[in-house]
């Protein structure tokens, strides 16, 4: 089916762009590390494209192991709820404790990944039929996330 074929190329655009964050990270002059850091927003690119290729191809694991298409996009769209709900509480909470200064860059990527989450909480609550197209819009909102910070470690544009 088609959508097989974009959680594919989705879960390899995401592993390009960790490889591109590590590349980018070793090649790349080395600074100290605050909240806002080179290496840490590379690591973060590189931690959301990983997770991103890992949630694309889940769904395809779960329908060769068996499952049935109803409950795959349901339970395929309640972990990554949970998963990066989590993380990223962890994350502005240590923000928060290291009295960073939050720039615009947290807070678009703050407003992809609740887009993110809506459709992917539709899709495991909401809807009476979940859909593999909710699923995609759910990860490609996250893989925009990891985009922004590489644009951000990269060409330090908030600076």
């Amino acid at each position: 089916m088609l959508y097989e074929e974009l959680l594919m190329t989705l879960a390899e655009v995401s592993v390009t762009i960790a490889a591109l964050s590590a590349v980018a990270g070793a090649i790349g002059k080395q600074e100290e590390g605050g909240p806002h850091s080179r290496f840490k927003l590379l690591r973060d690119v590189a931690l959301i494209g990983l997770s991103v290729a890992l949630f694309a191809i889940l769904p395809l694991l779960a329908q060769e192991a068996g499952a049935e298409k109803y409950l795959i996009w349901r339970w395929c769209s309640g972990l990554p709820v949970l998963v990066w709900i989590s993380a990223y509480l962890i994350y502005t909470v240590k923000l928060i404790k290291d009295k960073a200064r939050i720039n615009w860059v947290f807070w678009l990527g703050f407003v992809l990944l609740l887009v993110g989450n809506g459709l992917f909480i539709t899709n495991a609550i909401i809807v009476k039929e979940p859909s593999p197209v909710l699923y995609l819009g759910g990860l490609i909102s996250f893989l925009s996330v990891a985009c922004l910070n590489f644009i951000e470690a990269v060409f330090k544009i908030t600076q």
